[in-house]
Formats: structure tokens, C-alpha cells, sequence
């Protein structure tokens, strides 16, 4: 921690867990709006005439968006600060979310989303940071416990908060209650935490990697794009062409990446921790664990409420066991691993398969 670091968290040790409690806030939205929006999708597509592409569109726009500008947004807090950056990537969220609230066809709404991951991908890497700056070293490892499970419960938490909006419905605004909701909460975590936290940024200044973006956006863009729409499609040879481009632009991408780092510059992802098995087996598993489970509430939301005719309260109920679960396991792992050590990961992914075979 740099001395600024160290000056700037001193005045702020007696305000640092109700600080902590805002940041909390802000990344429980962001993380929860990756997912509210699958149980209000029957709602969406009948409404706006939705078809099955834009409808997953709608889904993968925002999560797009946020996971390609992630790294830039935390390069962003440590050129203005990352106090201005948690507020400016708010309010971009929650301007975000009002135009979603008020879409009037599903192109546009696809856009509001993609305008909700920028937000998102600027706000998120500054709680983090800011944990770092207001935390002492002996409490660091309680408050990002409670980062980890406060991300972790906005998982499910999408589910069963949507199913509650559209079930009560109290200002009658249907599916839109689902992302206007961010504009309260947005605002109040906006005007807390100004009196809650001191400005912080790097004294290193890092160059943000353009080329970067543009090279992993168009591959991300090609690999996504058919995949959505192939089914619709009929599997053309397009199709193919613009897997193979992904790939293309993704081996691109590595080569710029290292050229940055043989001259010294800051790259948008250091393709030289990928030689660490560890990191890469572990990268796998988010990867994987993030595909399936978004996979898995997506397309159980719609089955529960297309298929089986539920309602969304109805919805959100089948969902609450998984999340009660899921945020008690989040408070006691840290205890597993401290006795059973990366064993815990290998049970807990042993009981996720258990659990999707017995859905199934």
C-alpha cells in the first residue's frame, strides 16, 4: 500500500464498515441484475414481441459489456480515483437502468443492458480497491468474506427478488419494476458513500490497452454472436466462419498482449499467469461454474413459468433453497478450506453435479 494509500484510510477507520456496508450495496445490485431479469423474460418477450434471439440478447448483452471493459474500469479508478469511479459507474448504471425501464422494443433494451455493463465494469474493481485502502491487513480477510458472499448471494437472489416485484406488482409497472428498482438503491449508495470515503488513487499510472479491448471484444463478439442465433439459424456456414474468426482474433490478442509486455507497458490481461496451472485450473472452474449456472437458472426460469405454468412468486419460491444454501456455505467455506484445504472445491463441484443431475 502506497503512503497516500496509508494517509487517505487513517480518518476513516471508525466509518470503514458502514463504508463497507454501501460498497456491499452497490456490488449485490450489479451482481443482481445479472440474473433478476431471467425471471421477468416470459413477461419481456410477450410484451415486446421478443423473439428467442433478442431475448438472449437481452441476457448476454450486460454480462458482454461488463466482462470485456472489467479490466478497464479498474484502470479507470486509478486515473480519476476510485471513489469518483464507484459514483460515476452508479450513475451510469443507474441512468442504465431507467432507460431499460422505460424500453419500448427489444433492440433498445438490448442496448440499455449493454449500457448497464459499462456501469457495472467501472463500479465493481473499486469496491474491491477501496476494501484495500480502508481495511487494516487483520480485517481485510473478514470484509472481502463478506464481498465474496454478498456476490455470491446476488446470484440467486435475482430469482427470488424478481419473482417478489412481479408478484406484488405495487406500482404496476410489470417487468420494468425489475430494473427500475436500481434507481433508489442506485442513488442512496451514490449519496452515502461520499461522506463514507476519503479519495484514493495508484501513483502508478497505467496506460489503458485499446487495441486490447477492440482485439477481445471482436472475439468474444464473433464466438457469442453465432452461437445465439445458430440455432435459428439452421447452422449455416457463416456460422463456422465467425467461430473460426473468434479464434483468429483471440490469438491476435495474445501476441498483442505480450508484444505490450516485452515493451514494458501495462497489457489489458498478462497472458504470462496463464503458465501457472493453478491460476489456469482455477480460471477454468470460474468459467465453468459461471456457464452452468447461468445456463441453469435461465433456462429453468422459463421452463418453470412457459413450461410448467408457474407464477413468478411461484418461480422465485423454487429458487429459495438454493439460496439459503448458497449463503451459508459462503459464510462457513472459508472455514472448510482453513481444515480440508482445495479438497472443498473438489466436494463442493462433486455436490453441484449431484444437485443438477437430481434437477434433471
Amino acid at each position: 500500500m502506497s503512503q497516500a494509500n496509508v494517509t487517505a484510510s487513517q480518518p476513516l477507520e471508525a466509518k470503514r464498515w458502514w463504508a463497507l456496508s454501501v460498497l456491499l450495496l452497490g456490488t449485490f445490485m450489479v451482481i443482481l441484475d445479472s440474473f433478476i431479469v431471467n425471471v421477468a423474460i416470459p413477461s419481456i418477450q410477450s410484451q415486446l414481441q421478443a423473439s428467442s434471439t433478442q431475448i438472449q440478447f437481452i441476457v448476454a448483452a450486460y454480462v458482454l459489456s461488463y466482462a470485456v471493459l472489467l479490466i478497464p474500469g479498474a484502470r479507470i479508478g486509478d486515473w480519476i480515483g476510485r471513489k469518483k469511479s464507484f459514483i460515476l459507474g452508479m450513475i451510469v448504471f443507474v441512468a442504465a437502468s431507467a432507460l431499460c425501464g422505460i424500453a419500448t422494443g427489444a433492440p433498445f433494451l438490448i442496448f440499455a443492458r449493454v449500457i448497464q455493463g459499462i456501469g457495472a465494469a467501472i463500479l465493481i474493481p473499486q469496491v474491491l480497491s477501496i476494501i484495500h485502502v480502508i481495511f487494516p491487513p487483520e480485517e481485510k480477510g473478514k470484509a472481502i468474506g463478506l464481498y465474496g458472499a454478498v456476490s455470491g448471494l446476488g446470484l440467486i437472489a435475482g430469482q427470488i427478488v424478481g419473482g417478489l416485484l412481479l408478484h406484488f406488482d405495487a406500482l404496476g409497472l410489470g417487468w420494468r419494476s425489475v430494473f427500475l428498482i436500481n434507481i433508489p438503491i442506485g442513488l442512496l449508495a451514490v449519496l452515502l458513500i461520499i461522506p463514507l470515503v476519503r479519495e484514493n488513487r495508484s501513483s502508478e499510472k497505467k496506460n489503458i490497452d485499446v487495441w486490447g479491448i477492440v482485439l477481445l471484444t471482436c472475439s468474444l463478439l464473433l464466438c457469442i454472436y453465432p452461437m445465439v442465433i445458430g440455432r435459428e439459424a439452421g447452422w449455416p456456414l457463416w456460422v463456422y466462419a465467425c467461430f473460426l474468426g473468434g479464434l483468429a482474433f483471440l490469438l491476435v490478442f495474445v501476441w498483442h498482449e505480450k508484444k505490450l509486455l516485452r515493451n514494458g507497458k501495462s497489457p489489458l490481461i498478462p497472458v504470462a499467469i496463464f503458465q501457472e496451472r493453478s491460476f489456469t485450473v482455477g480460471v477454468l472452474a470460474l468459467i465453468a461454474f459461471q456457464l452452468g449456472n447461468s445456463g441453469f437458472f435461465l433456462t429453468v426460469s422459463i421452463t418453470l413459468q412457459d413450461g410448467l405454468m408457474l407464477s413468478p412468486m411461484q418461480s422465485a419460491a423454487a429458487f429459495m433453497p438454493i439460496g439459503i444454501a448458497f449463503f451459508a456455505a459462503s459464510l462457513l467455506a472459508p472455514k472448510w478450506l482453513n481444515r480440508a484445504g482445495t479438497a472443498v472445491l473438489k466436494w463442493g463441484a462433486w455436490l453441484m453435479a449431484a444437485g443438477y443431475a437430481a434437477v434433471i
